[in-house]
């Protein structure tokens, strides 16, 4: 792990916690059980350091690593590198469903990358609202390099 990458992981640690993210379904990769972590690690690319992870079970999970966000669900791995978190997001009830309206944000499980039209899965709107600030945070982050 370069020096850049353990920077990056901490700030993610630490972002989490101030956001309360480990009470919502959140737990630090390195607690998952190892057949899990291992099952990860296949899918994933090599580059890829885990950090945070959402895990519902095999089929369905969410990845925060140092350099990119991953999201499985489907049989498919949706990657969103660090560059490209600051593009706009949008809300979803469900997954390829309506965008939803203001008083349904409560219920929101999914983000919507709209430049690379992929989604994000997560547990509970208050896990995504929790995770927002650290996407917020680790976008920013790559900007400014």
């Amino acid at each position: 792990m370069t020096k850049e990458d353990e920077w990056y992981k901490n700030r993610i640690l630490w972002k989490a916690t101030k956001n309360n993210l480990f009470d919502y379904d959140c737990i630090e990769f390195s607690e998952l059980l190892k057949e899990q972590q291992e099952f990860i690690k296949k899918l994933i690319p090599d580059n890829a350091i885990p950090v945070i992870v959402f895990w519902k079970d095999f089929d369905t999970w969410t990845l925060l690593c140092t350099q990119m966000l991953i999201s499985y669900y489907d049989d498919k791995l949706q990657i969103v590198p660090k560059d490209k978190l600051n593009q706009r997001k949008t809300l979803y009830i469900e997954k390829d469903g309506k965008e939803i309206e203001n008083y349904q944000k409560k219920e929101a499980k999914w983000l919507y990358m709209t430049d690379t039209k992929q989604y994000i899965w997560l547990p509970t709107s208050k896990s995504l609202w929790s995770f927002w600030p650290v996407l917020l945070t680790l976008s920013s982050l790559a900007i400014r390099k």
